[in-house]
């Protein structure tokens, strides 16, 4: 506050006659001008512009909890190139909790939800890990085992162009009965490489037995799945194709395809 605000009427300038400069008189206080308020107004197109952040839109993970998380991250503008959440991705989530902290309001509530979405990335990260653990050790025995897939990969290296190490990599890669039947496939492919044998498009029987299994549960060739579908079809009827078993002559099929079969 200002000492102008404890002057009296009297004291302000032209409210007495003393206080008016010889020759000049002052108008009747009720002929006073009223004062004019002017309101400053920006030049024309300098206004700040406020933007909204753009919302990122994340594939579904399965996991209701990291969903939620991850949903209420990408309103607020947070991607997967994001550095706090690159970090977040290696399970620290120290720097996006600073992020989110300085956000205030506009991100209230954080707390809980990475709360949630912590416990969430942990159990996702943990079956992830457990998955891939299974995955390899069954592509290695359907290469014959650990020194054997070690050779294999050893020749893979060389003998394969980029074109067909990124079909390798991606098969191997997605697990299950495909990245099984994969190692296979180069197991014996290299096999008869060893031998001198020539290569042939699919050196692999597609009815042997894969990853340690029967030959029941191997690959299958587009004739044979068609044979075990009409099969699967008399047995069951119509609606055969809603059936387990059904889906896993689809997956013996597509295991049968990544072989040239």
């Amino acid at each position: 506050m200002s000492d102008a605000t404890n002057t009296t009427i009297e004291q302000l300038p032209g409210t007495t006659q003393e206080s008016q400069p010889s020759g000049v008189i002052a108008p009747p206080a009720d002929q006073l001008p009223e004062p004019t308020k002017q309101e400053a107004t920006p030049p024309a197109g300098n206004a700040p512009e406020v933007k909204e952040p753009v919302v990122v839109q994340f594939e579904p993970t399965g996991n209701p909890a990291l969903d939620l998380t991850l949903g209420f991250l990408g309103k607020l503008g947070f991607d997967s190139d994001h550095a706090a959440m690159k970090l977040a991705d290696t399970g620290d989530f120290s720097l996006l909790k600073a992020e989110l902290a300085l956000m205030g309001d506009k991100a209230k509530g954080w707390e809980q939800v990475i709360a949630v979405g912590e416990q969430a990335f942990a159990t996702v990260r943990e079956q992830h890990e457990a998955q891939r653990k299974v995955d390899r050790e069954n592509i290695v025995n359907a290469a014959g085992g650990e020194d054997a897939w070690n050779e294999v990969k050893t020749w893979a290296a060389t003998a394969v162009d980029d074109k067909q190490r990124g079909i390798i990599n991606r098969a191997l890669g997605e697990g299950g009965l495909v990245a099984e039947a994969m190692a296979a496939y180069l197991a014996n492919q290299y096999n008869s490489f060893k031998s001198g044998q020539p290569q042939g498009k699919a050196v692999v029987d597609p009815t042997s037995p894969v990853g340690g299994g029967t030959a029941i549960n191997g690959p299958l060739t587009a004739q044979q799945f068609r044979e075990e579908s009409s099969k699967l079809q008399a047995k069951l009827g119509y609606n055969y194709y809603d059936s387990a078993e059904y889906r896993a002559l689809q997956d013996r099929r597509r295991a049968g395809m990544t072989l040239g079969s």
